[in-house]
This record gives structure tokens, C-alpha cells and sequence, in this order.
């Protein structure tokens, strides 16, 4: 067997397989929950950095010493808009910060950091980087911390893959750009940090930062045992992208989880766009409508039914996707309620909070809810699709993820009202997995580039 450890650190689960590249078959997979928020403060969300560390280890231990498989390589993807600070020497000041955490929007002297920095750069911001700036943005959370004082000279400023190549041995210091990018310091367009935004950042804090290298998919950055090549790790949305099977300008990708992405594979980004932009693989990058509320928000929809409280939902949303999956298509174009899934800062459309509208008497009953709360859920992503059809011959839409797996009616709403053939996934594995299997093929030297890998293992999705 020719085994490759994959590993997908999500913001709600950590998945886990062994891929062979000889046969394409994935065998021993594993999910267990991701860690949780370690801080009671308001506003953030923190990750325990070394609880990660062991999480990671545990993982790679597992597969390697106590399943016994011979190991040619691990490779990682993993939520991206987070962070840990380290010391010169390497060694954490900082847990890990999520993208969930908004600590920008904490006043200090009167004023929260993220208007500051809206003020100072406004659309400007999003020129630079690709990037709409928002709260849980690195860039701007690390601003806030440097204005509290708690930073100090030289500070190092990692994401997870980083941090955990770091934990091993002979790490190499470097990233991919796919992560990089997601700190908030990366001019997309010259393809290196901003000199503008660490300038700014220097002028603030008083403090110079460090980030690792920039390198290319497929680089090895550490060695697991001593002996097992890391390659670098990448970022989950890129990754899901690619193992959905999406090709440049030719497909849609909905991304569904716990958040949700709309993208699309491009080559050309010199002109302006209404869109995000991201890097992709190949030097290619996603045009892509990104932080849709999606699994997270409508769990916080739910506990108004009791129903986020169930067991089940908590461990593998059973019960609740077992309700949602009996309601019809018919049920949800006569629903009648408006839900304003917007309820965190950071998401999409975001403007006062979420709501619900439209509550008439003898309407406001479970299934109209439930169907309701479906039908918003479906047209958020209506929206996305055609800001990103412009102009454009799209052949498919591609659903990827967890949700759409799960809520069926989804490609059918999306089908009817954009009159484009929608496409889910085969729904055996995950397509972080695939994507990582992809990555896998190059990084191995099997496959030159990703088209050829998508191809390779074309409807192998064997898993024993």
C-alpha cells in the first residue's frame, strides 16, 4: 500500500482517512469533534494551542503506532482566519484564535478597533488583501491586541498547519498561500505581505512581525517521527473546491458546513471585482462570496423548538436532519415566514442581526418554521450564484459539503430557480478528503498538476 495520512481540521469536526495512492481507496476513517472555546470573555473564541498540538499528535500516533499503517506522508487542511502568536523561539504567547472571534469589536479608549481600521482603509482594505475586512479577520484582531499593549517585539504569527509543524521535528518554516492569505497581510494581486498593511501595523503596535515563507502546494514543512514527510498545509474552502471536482470557469461551487462559501475558479483578477478573492492551486485563484450563514446559524434558529438541545443534534445533528428531511418542496415554497439568518457581525449580508418576519396569525407553527427557515436558508445562495454568473458560460453549479448531503431539497430549489443543472456530491466522503487526496497525488510526484489528479481517481471513491 502506498498510504497518505489526510487530515481535515474543521471548525466543527476533525476528519481523518488513510488514502492509497495505488488503489485511490480510503480506509480507516475517523471524525471526532473539534476542540471548543476555551475563553468566557465576550466576543472571543479561543482554542487551547497545546490541546491542538495533542490533538494532532493523538491523530498521527493513532494511525501510525497503533494502527500500524506505514506511513509515506501527511498532509493537512484546515479552517483558515485564525492564529497563534509565538516568541523568537517558537513557543505560543497566544492560544489559538479563531475565526469566530470578533475581539475587534471590544472599545478600548472609547473606540473598537474595527471601526479604526474601517475608517483608515475602507473598500481599499478589500483591493489589497481580496478580503472584505471584518471583525474575526486576523489582521484586524491582532490590531486590537497590539492597542491593549500585550504584544511585544518580534512577534510571530502562524496558522494552525504552522503550528502544528512546529510541534514536529525539523519544521521548515513555511506556509502555503492559501493560508497566509487568510491572516489579512497578503497583497493578492503582488502576491506577497502588504507592505502598506505592515507598515500600518508597525505604526500601531510598534512591533514587527514575522511569518514563515511562502511556498508553493506540495512543499514538505516538517517531519512527523522524525522520519514521515508534512507537507504543507493548505485551506479547507480551496480544498473542498478542488475535491468537488470544480473546474476554472466552469462550475459553481456551494460550499455548505458550519459556514458557507460560493466561489468560482478564475485566472484573471486584475479587474475590480464585487466579489472576495482567494488563492487556489495551480496559480489559480477563487472569485468567491464567502461567510454565508449556514450549519452554525441555524442550530441558534433552532433552540427555539428545543431542538438544538437534543443529544443527538449535539453529537451528529441525527434527529434534527431526520425532521428537516421529511419536509417537501412543497411545504417550503408555501412557507411564509422571513428569516434573516445574519446574526454574527462577520457574515455576509450582515446588518442589525437576524430576525423573523412576516409572523401572521396562525403562521407561526413548527413545520411553516422549519420550511421557512429552509427556503431563507436556500436563497442566500440564489443571490451568490448570480452575482457570480455574470457575464459567464457556466456549465453546473456543484454542491459540496455537509448540509447539502444531509437537506436534499437544496439542489432541487437551487436547480428551479436558476434553470442550470446542480450537481451534489456523490456524498460517500467528504470533498476535503477528495481535495486532500488530489493534493496528495502532486505533492507525491504521481500527477503533475490538479486537473490530472482530479481525473486520476475518477469515480474511484472506494472506502474499506
Amino acid at each position: 500500500m502506498n498510504c497518505y495520512l489526510i487530515i481535515d481540521f474543521g471548525a466543527s469536526r476533525v476528519k481523518s482517512a488513510i488514502a492509497d495512492l495505488d488503489s485511490g481507496e480510503f480506509s480507516s476513517l475517523k471524525s471526532i469533534p473539534s476542540l471548543g472555546n476555551c475563553s468566557r470573555s465576550e466576543y472571543k473564541y479561543e482554542i487551547s494551542s497545546f490541546g491542538l498540538q495533542k490533538q494532532f499528535h493523538n491523530i498521527c500516533s493513532l494511525y501510525y503506532r497503533e494502527l500500524g499503517y506505514r506511513l509515506k506522508g501527511i498532509i493537512v487542511c484546515s479552517q483558515m482566519h485564525g492564529f497563534i502568536l509565538l516568541d523568537r523561539s517558537d513557543k505560543p504567547i497566544s492560544n489559538y484564535i479563531s475565526w469566530k472571534d470578533e475581539r475587534s469589536l471590544i472599545k478600548i479608549k472609547g473606540k473598537d478597533s474595527f471601526t479604526i481600521l474601517n475608517d483608515e482603509f475602507g473598500n481599499d482594505y478589500k483591493r489589497i488583501t481580496g478580503m472584505t475586512l471584518s471583525p474575526g479577520v486576523p489582521f484586524a484582531n491582532i490590531i486590537h491586541l497590539a492597542r491593549e499593549g500585550v504584544l511585544k517585539n518580534h512577534v510571530k504569527i502562524v496558522t494552525l498547519p504552522e503550528w502544528f509543524n512546529i510541534c514536529c521535528s525539523k519544521p521548515r518554516g513555511v506556509v502555503h498561500v492559501s493560508m497566509f492569505a487568510g491572516l489579512g497581510f497578503y497583497d493578492i494581486r503582488k502576491g506577497e505581505e502588504s507592505k502598506i498593511l505592515l507598515d500600518y501595523f508597525l505604526k500601531i503596535s510598534k512591533t514587527k512581525l514575522r511569518f514563515n515563507k511562502l511556498v508553493k502546494e506540495g512543499s514538505v514543512s516538517g517531519l512527523f517521527a522524525g522520519k514521515i514527510p508534512i507537507f504543507v498545509g493548505v485551506g479547507d474552502l480551496q480544498c473542498a473546491v478542488l475535491g468537488a471536482g470544480n473546474r476554472p470557469y466552469k462550475n459553481i461551487s456551494v460550499n455548505i458546513g458550519t459556514g458557507s462559501q460560493v466561489s468560482i475558479i478564475v485566472q484573471d483578477i486584475n479587474k475590480n471585482s464585487d466579489t472576495e478573492l482567494r488563492p487556489y492551486f495551480d496559480n489559480y485563484f477563487l472569485k468567491t462570496i464567502t461567510h454565508i450563514p449556514a450549519g452554525r446559524v441555524i442550530l441558534e434558529f433552532l433552540s427555539i423548538l428545543n431542538i438544538s438541545d437534543n443529544k443527538a443534534i449535539k453529537e451528529n445533528d441525527i434527529y434534527f436532519w431526520d425532521i428537516l428531511s421529511r419536509i417537501t418542496i412543497k411545504d417550503i415554497q408555501q412557507s411564509t415566514l422571513n428569516f434573516d439568518l445574519n446574526t454574527f457581525k462577520s457574515s455576509w449580508e450582515y446588518n442589525d442581526g437576524g430576525k423573523i418576519t412576516n409572523i401572521q396569525e396562525g403562521s407561526f407553527t413548527p413545520g411553516n418554521y422549519m420550511a421557512s427557515l429552509l427556503r431563507c436558508l436556500a436563497s442566500q445562495y440564489l443571490g451568490a450564484i448570480k452575482v457570480l454568473e455574470k457575464s459567464r458560460k457556466i456549465e453546473s453549479i456543484i454542491l459540496s459539503g455537509g448540509i447539502p448531503r444531509k437537506f436534499k431539497q437544496l439542489a432541487v430549489l437551487i436547480s428551479n430557480s436558476t434553470k442550470l443543472n446542480v450537481v451534489s456530491s456523490h456524498g460517500l466522503i467528504d470533498e476535503t478528503l477528495l481535495g486532500l487526496r488530489s493534493l496528495v497525488l502532486v505533492s507525491a510526484g504521481h500527477i503533475l498538476n490538479f486537473n490530472d489528479a482530479q481525473e486520476y481517481f475518477k469515480n474511484k471513491i472506494i472506502v474499506k
